[in-house]
């Protein structure tokens, strides 16, 4: 039997194009107002509370109310992506044919992690607002601060946690006083998270002896993706406020606009002008608002407190 392999021996390469690891499909925009926009922008009218006098004499003035009018606005952006093949490339490849198709679904994930990505800034970001639409408008960044410990004590003196069950009550107490969500209208709860925050809630479960330990672990599990009325999306694109504290939003699917001037198209074409080289050109138009405060909450997370299970 031979010790050693020939170095005449064939060496076999793969026939097809494999991706490498990456989020392949929009997570988010399921949960949010999508809209249909022409023109490089839109506005959203907006009107707000109206108050019921008593009347007191008769034959008095007519006072009217004093109601508060705004506009939020949605800009249009271009996005695009593009590959060029050499005009050699598919002769060159020998057996391996020009991975075309597989540029096209490459493209077709990044404008995903695109749209994602916006509509996470319009969660947490700067909107504007006004009748020119040049007022900018931002967000409490710390409504459930990182060391947020209990409803009695609002803080955690300074020892900062990573996704726990108080928070989340906390987050869904806090959208329920701005009369931001009530079950009854149709409307539904999210939140948006990392797999760091799961695996923090569970580890939280854990130490505080929870009667939910169940549930939650069935979430950590991906058997279930509800829990205290939110539904989780999990996403490794939220950025960090600060350090290791991560920023995650609970929100209400009604407070945020998802816009598209056209959705994502393609075309191929041999560009003369580059000696005959193929350009796949995938393009998009796209925009995002946050319609209103009341409807984000920001949460805070220390992803350093999070134990592995």
């Amino acid at each position: 039997m031979a010790t050693t392999i020939p170095e005449h021996f064939t060496t076999q390469f793969g026939l097809n194009w494999e991706f490498l690891l990456q989020q392949m499909e929009s997570r988010l925009r399921e949960y949010v107002t999508v809209d249909s926009v022409t023109g490089k922008e839109k506005s959203y009218n907006q009107m707000g509370t109206s108050t019921a006098r008593l009347i007191t004499t008769r034959n008095g003035p007519t006072v009217p109310n004093n109601e508060e009018f705004d506009k939020r606005w949605l800009r249009l952006q271009p996005f695009e992506s593009v590959t060029h093949f050499d005009e050699w490339d598919d002769k060159l490849l020998g057996s391996i044919s020009l991975p075309t198709s597989e540029t096209v679904k490459s493209h077709a994930m990044a404008f995903n992690r695109k749209c994602d990505e916006l509509i996470i800034d319009s969660l947490g970001g700067t909107v504007y607002v006004g009748a020119t639409g040049v007022t900018a408008q931002t967000l409490d960044s710390t409504a459930v601060a990182a060391d947020y410990k209990d409803l009695t004590s609002l803080t955690g003196g300074g020892t900062d946690y990573n996704l726990t069950i108080q928070k989340l009550v906390r987050a869904r107490q806090i959208l329920e006083q701005e009369e931001a969500y009530d079950p009854r209208m149709g409307d539904q709860l999210c939140i948006a998270v990392s797999a760091n925050q799961i695996a923090g809630l569970l580890s939280d479960a854990i130490e505080v002896q929870s009667s939910d330990f169940s549930a939650i672990k069935s979430l950590y599990d991906g058997q279930i993706d509800t829990y205290a009325g939110f539904k989780f999306i999990r996403t490794e694109l939220l950025g960090y406020s600060s350090g290791t504290v991560r920023q995650c939003f609970a929100w209400v699917k009604s407070g945020i606009v998802l816009g598209f001037g056209q959705e994502r198209g393609v075309r191929m074409a041999i560009r003369d002008d580059l000696s005959e080289t193929l350009q796949i050109r995938s393009k998009m138009l796209l925009g995002t608002t946050r319609l209103m405060e009341e409807k984000v909450v920001s949460i805070l997370c220390e992803e350093t407190a999070a134990s592995t299970v």
